[in-house]
């Protein structure tokens, strides 16, 4: 018979750096969650830091996992939805999302428009992935990008500069918030 532990969620703090170092640079979790490619521990000290004060944002759930005392993993990149006590990733539908609320989707030639006007000569094919799936899913960010592509930080992070350089997506918005698509307007989603 399986047993049950209790775990605990808490606000991530100081006595947990070791630990939290030690989860954001493990080869292991890297195969399985997509996390920046840090060379040494030190490299993760500021992501730690950022953690820390997440856990602590009365509008963000960043929290430890914790088990019998000791921190096990922690919750990373949700929201708490308007106070409602529901948790959401950022990237999941909001409020601000309602026109879209049905899951829309842009027909082919309306892509292939909205591609061809924004690519140039020489763009990546990955490029031309990232374009089209800001256009039909109206969303970017590093993480959609990592999932949606099957890609590394480093290359999510060039892709989502290349788009917010050629006006395509807004710059980083405060809190948390999803960057706005700059490029919606004009374009017809299939009925």
């Amino acid at each position: 018979a399986m047993q049950e532990e209790k775990v605990h969620l808490r606000a991530i703090c100081q006595e947990d750096e070791a630990m939290v170092l030690d989860i954001l640079t493990s080869n292991i979790v890297k195969k399985t969650y997509m996390l920046p490619d840090y060379e040494c521990l030190g490299d993760a000290v500021p992501l730690f830091q950022k953690l820390m004060a997440l856990s602590t944002d009365k509008n963000r759930y960043v929290r430890a996992i914790c088990c019998e005392g000791l921190l096990i993993g922690f919750l990373n990149d949700v929201e708490i939805k308007d106070g409602s006590g529901s948790v959401v990733e950022p990237t999941a539908a909001t409020a601000a999302d309602d026109e879209w609320e049905d899951d829309p989707q842009c027909s082919p030639e309306v892509i292939n428009s909205a591609v061809a006007k924004y690519l140039q000569p020489g763009d990546s094919p990955l490029l031309k992935q990232a374009l089209e799936l800001v256009i039909n899913e109206r969303q970017a960010s590093i993480s959609f990008f990592q999932r949606r592509l099957g890609i590394g930080y480093n290359k999510s992070a060039e892709l989502v500069d290349q788009l917010e350089q050629r006006n395509i997506i807004s710059k980083p918005l405060g809190g948390g918030q999803k960057r706005d698509i700059l490029i919606l307007d004009g374009l017809e989603v299939a009925e």
